[in-house]
C-alpha cells in the first residue's frame, strides 16, 4: 500500500439510475463529486508534509531538528487549517445532497 488516499471514482447515481436513464439528481450529484474531489485533492500534498516530517524526525532526531522544524509549525499549521475547511465544505455539501434526496423521498 502506498500509503496515499484512495482516489474518489463513483460512477452510478446514489438513485440508481444510469447517467442517462433519467436520474434528476445529475448536477447536484456532480457538485457532491466535485467537492469531494477537491477536498481529496487537498489532502495529498498535507499527508506527504506529515511524511517527510515524520521521516525527518526518525533520522534527525536531535535538539537542531526540532528547532529547524518549528519553522515550518507555521507553513503545516496553514495546510491543515486549508484542508479541515475543505473536509468540511465537502461534508456540508453531501449532507445537502442527502437532504434533498430526503426531501424527495418524503414527498
Amino acid at each position: 500500500m502506498s500509503g496515499r488516499p484512495s482516489s474518489i471514482n463513483i460512477r452510478a447515481h446514489p438513485c440508481g439510475v444510469a447517467a442517462s436513464g433519467g436520474c434528476n439528481r445529475p448536477a447536484q450529484y456532480g457538485q457532491l463529486i466535485r467537492a469531494m474531489k477537491r477536498a481529496e485533492a487537498k489532502m495529498v500534498p498535507v499527508l506527504a508534509a506529515f511524511h517527510d516530517q515524520v521521516l525527518f524526525f526518525k533520522h534527525n532526531l536531535n535538539a537542531q531538528a526540532i528547532a529547524s522544524l518549528k519553522g515550518n509549525l507555521a507553513s503545516i499549521e496553514s495546510d491543515i487549517a486549508v484542508l479541515i475547511r475543505e473536509m468540511e465544505a465537502s461534508i456540508r455539501e453531501a449532507n445537502r445532497f442527502i437532504d434533498a434526496m430526503n426531501v424527495e423521498q418524503v414527498s
